[in-house]
C-alpha cells in the first residue's frame, strides 16, 4: 500500500570522494545503484524523488531536487528534500545501499512514530541516520545546523527532538553501504 503522507527519495548528490567515481552509476548486478534505489522506492510511491544532479536521460522522468545550500553533505540533501517535498515527511535512502529491500523500508515505516521527527536504524547502539524518515518539523533545526560548521546528521539527535532508533543488528547486511572500490568488490 502506498503512503501519501510520506515522500520517498534517493540521496545521491554526494561527491563519492572515497570511491573515486560517481557511486550512483556503479553497478550491482545488471543495474546501477541509482536504478536499484529507484526501483525499490517505486514499490512505495509512483514518484520517487532524486536528491542531487541529473544523470542522463534514463532518469529524466524523476523529479530531481538539487541542494539549496551546496557542499553540506547529506544534511544539505535532506534540507532540500524537506523544503521541496509535497509531503510532510521524507523517507530517504542513500544511493550506496544497493542491498536494501522492501522489508527494510516497511520496517522503517512501521516503527516510525507519529510524533517522531526522525526514525532510523541503529546497530550496536550506533545510529545509522540513513535510511531514515525525516519530518518537515526539523527544518528550523536543519537550517541552524547548515549555517554552522557541523553538518553531521547524528547531531540532530542531540537537539532534544523526538526520534526512534530501530534495532537492526539482524538486518546488518541489508544496511551495508558501499563507499570504496574494495567494498564494491566484496558486494559482487
Amino acid at each position: 500500500m502506498k503512503n501519501k503522507d510520506i515522500a520517498y527519495a534517493v540521496l545521491s548528490g554526494g561527491k563519492s570522494k572515497r570511491m573515486g567515481i560517481d557511486k550512483a552509476l556503479m553497478h550491482h548486478g545488471e543495474k546501477t545503484f541509482l536504478q536499484c534505489a529507484l526501483e525499490l522506492l517505486s514499490r512505495f510511491t509512483d514518484s520517487p524523488l532524486i536528491s542531487g544532479q541529473k544523470r542522463g536521460e534514463a532518469y529524466d522522468r524523476y523529479i530531481h531536487i538539487p541542494d539549496i545550500i551546496k557542499d553540506r553533505g547529506p544534511l544539505g540533501g535532506i534540507h532540500a528534500l524537506l523544503e521541496n517535498s509535497p509531503a510532510g515527511k521524507v523517507l530517504v535512502v542513500p544511493v550506496d545501499m544497493p542491498l536494501l529491500g522492501v522489508e527494510t523500508i516497511r520496517l522503517l515505516e512501521e516503527k516510525h512514530g507519529k510524533d517522531d521527527y526522525i526514525s532510523t536504524f541503529e546497530i550496536d547502539g550506533f545510529p545509522l541516520m540513513l535510511p531514515g524518515i525525516y519530518d518537515r518539523r526539523l527544518l528550523p533545526l536543519i537550517r541552524q545546523k547548515l549555517s554552522g560548521e557541523d553538518y553531521a546528521l547524528r547531531r540532530l539527535l542531540e537537539a532534544g527532538i523526538p526520534y526512534s532508533l530501530i534495532p537492526a543488528t539482524h538486518i546488518r547486511e541489508k544496511l551495508r553501504n558501499v563507499n570504496t572500490m574494495h567494498e564494491w568488490k566484496k558486494l559482487r
